[in-house]
Formats: structure tokens, sequence, C-alpha cells
């Protein structure tokens, strides 16, 4: 168990016992605005803000804690790397075999989107540079994607509730709170570190298996948006793979600030 900061609404750990998360009873009425107060401290206490699950966040497996040590051990690269050329392999094979089709337009149209469904890498390409602070307001940033993020969640009637997650840094809060998602957690968590530090990225909030992520510094060149798209395809998530045009989901990168991954 960890101290709540005063003046929050009710609430409880969870799973009973949990000694990683809190949450709030039922939704709050100022969200962002309580958001912000208890982030004020977290970087001192460790305490970390999230938006949690647009609706009463209740875990579906046994909780299970999460070294923090397993995350900054993970050699994010070399995992990457190994996906980079297991997706290489996949690449090489075609597409599927045209007895997965109903008819041949529907198959010549897969055949035809086939290449622009995959990054343009021949060889390694290393992971994207870190984009330099300019002095933006990164805390107007989080605003604005909880806003978007907020927006999301109620059009689908599901409001929002404040969770607290201990954790050494916000990237670390899927694996510490043990999400339900089908999410590689300390890798998520290990890649979350790496775009934390190289822009600005934030965890705010979480709704199902839907992660949003706040990015302060995006990259802004093709370039570098085409190896951030690399890494998120990388990833493994369901948003990033299947029929996604790599080229088009790249060019959308350049400037956005907010990131969305979800695990089915």
């Amino acid at each position: 168990m960890f101290d709540i900061p005063s003046g929050l609404p009710s609430g409880g750990f969870l799973p009973d016992g949990s000694p990683t998360m809190w949450q709030s009873d039922g939704r709050v009425d100022d969200p962002i605005g309580l958001w912000e107060y208890c982030d004020q401290s977290a970087a001192a206490t460790g305490i970390w803000p999230v938006l949690s699950g647009f609706g009463s966040y209740q875990p579906i497996y046994p909780w299970e804690p999460c070294n923090p040590a397993e995350i900054a051990d993970a050699d994010l690269e070399r995992e990457l790397r190994a996906r980079w050329e297991a997706l290489r392999a996949r690449q090489a094979e075609g597409p599927l075999s045209r007895d997965w089709f109903p008819d041949d337009d529907m198959y010549a149209s897969v055949v035809e989107g086939w290449p622009d469904q995959w990054p343009p890498y021949d060889q390694w390409p290393g992971l994207a540079p870190a984009v330099p602070d300019s002095g933006q307001d990164a805390a107007e940033v989080h605003r604005r994607v909880l806003r978007d993020a907020i927006h999301l969640g109620e059009s689908f009637y599901v409001p929002p509730h404040l969770a607290l997650v201990r954790a050494e840094r916000p990237a670390d809060i899927p694996a510490v709170m043990s999400w339900d998602a089908e999410a590689p957690h300390e890798l998520l968590s290990a890649m979350l570190r790496s775009w934390e530090d190289r822009f600005g990225a934030r965890v705010v909030a979480f709704e199902g298996a839907t992660l949003h992520v706040s990015v302060a510094r995006p990259p802004l060149t093709a370039a570098d948006a085409s190896l951030v798209a690399f890494e998120h395809v990388l990833l493994g998530d369901d948003n990033h793979g299947g029929q996604l045009h790599f080229a088009d989901y790249a060019n959308y990168l350049s400037g956005t600030e907010h990131w969305q991954f979800w695990w089915d």
C-alpha cells in the first residue's frame, strides 16, 4: 500500500491487497484536474496518475508483480531486431494463398497492396533519433491528449476513473499493474522508457486493452516518423498489423502527439 494524496474521491487498491495500484470507486468529475494535481508530486513520490479503464478497471487475471530490474535489463534493440528479422521472413513469403480468398478480385487487391504494408527497410535501421527539447510545454501536450482520450472513451459511454500506480517511471505502469491486455509487459515498458527519453512520451490513460500515450516531442521529419512507425509495428500490437498502410501511418505520425496501442 502507499499513501493517497489528500482530497481525492473514495477508492481502493486493486486487486485486493495490491501494493501498486489504487483506483477511484466511481467516475471523477474533473479527471484532467485530478490527474494534474496528482502529477505534481509524482516525480518525488513515485505514485503516478493514469486515467483508468474509462469504467472501473477490474483485473481478469491474478496480479503478478513485475520486477523493475527486468524492464531495465531488457535489451530493447536486440529484441526489436529479432522481431524485424521475423517480419522480413514473413514478408518474403508473400501474400497468403489464393485459397484463402473468396474471389480473384479480392486476392488481387491484397497482392497489389502487399508491399505497402511493410516497413521499407532491407537492413536494420536502428532506433529513431531523439527529438531535442525545444521548450515546448509538455504539460499542455498531456492535457490535450487527455482531453482527446476522454472524448474517445465517452463516445462509448464509458466515463473515466482515476488510478494511481506506484512505479519507478510512468513507462512502467503497464508492467507493474499487470495490465490485462495481451501485451508483452516488460518489452512494452522498456519501449515506453525509451520513448520517454527520446520523445517525452508519457502513459496517460488506458481503456480496456487500449493504451493512450502522450508525446511531448513527436518526430517531425519524414525519415524520423518512418523509423518511429517501424518501432510501433515491431511492438506487435493489433493496431499496427494486418492491413496497415505503412507509408500513410508514418506520414500521420509526423507531429502527432497522441499514440494509441491496442492488444486484442
